[in-house]
């Protein structure tokens, strides 16, 4: 990894979760590391947080959007989209 870490947070089943500025985020899980990017789903490459609900969900914020993980499925969010209509 050759980029600067900007997060690190741990989850509720005990994964290290580690955001990069510029290759991503990464989990270590089972002694192993898995990566997620922009080419698998991730808003951008280069991620400013990393928070768990209460509900277990992952939010990792980027600098394009904020993207939700749930049992590591990706869901995007961007400024692009209405929110109005949340509850």
């Amino acid at each position: 990894m050759n980029s600067q870490i900007t997060s690190i947070a741990e989850d509720g089943a005990g994964s290290l979760w580690v955001g990069t500025n510029g290759s991503g985020l990464f989990r270590y899980a089972n002694h192993r590391w898995t990566s997620f990017t922009s080419q698998d789903g991730l808003s951008d490459d280069n991620i400013n947080s990393i928070v768990e609900d209460r509900e277990g969900n992952l939010w990792v914020g980027t600098v394009s959007g904020l993207d939700r993980f749930q049992n590591t499925a990706i869901t995007t969010l961007t400024s692009k989209q209405d929110f109005s209509q949340t509850t």
